[in-house]
């Protein structure tokens, strides 16, 4: 693990320090940190943002670097819904990042493969009367060719 320099930054929210002997990165100790939000410390650089915090995990007196790996085990349960904002606020008032920027950026690419849309792909999905919309393209081969308000022979 990488062990983070910590004296030009901030400690926003401390973590719990890792209590076992092997580091969190090991496949044997993975799924004890699963939704385990309480093993994160989060820092700020001095001069940055909120949006430059990053997390850490403290294993004996060093904070080291989580990988993608391991914040999709500790964030696991975090869903992405339509009103989600990536900021809280700690119990002393100080505002922190919900997940990493890197963790909510990967979880945006992943959500935008399964986004429903609103409008039709094809405008003979808008007019057709046929239940199984498939059938008009294997009868015209084309989807652009069925007219608007076609009845399709069953």
């Amino acid at each position: 693990m990488i062990e983070i320099d910590t004296s030009g930054t901030l400690l926003v929210q401390e973590g719990v320090p890792w209590p076992h002997k092997k580091e969190p990165c090991s496949r044997e100790m993975i799924h004890l940190l699963e939704r385990a939000e309480s093993f994160v410390s989060w820092f700020q650089p001095r001069n940055g943002c909120v949006d430059d915090q990053f997390p850490t995990i403290r294993v004996g007196h060093r904070y080291c670097k989580l990988s993608l790996r391991l914040q999709k085990a500790l964030f696991r349960h975090v869903r992405l819904q339509r009103d989600f904002v990536n900021r809280e606020r700690t119990p002393d008032g100080v505002v922190k990042l919900r997940i990493p920027t890197t963790l909510f950026m990967d979880k945006k690419k992943t959500a935008s493969r399964f986004m429903v849309r609103d409008r039709p792909i094809s405008p003979c999905l808008d007019d057709c009367y046929f239940p199984l919309h498939i059938a008009c393209y294997l009868t015209t081969r084309d989807m652009t060719m069925c007219t608007p308000y076609t009845e399709h022979a069953q």
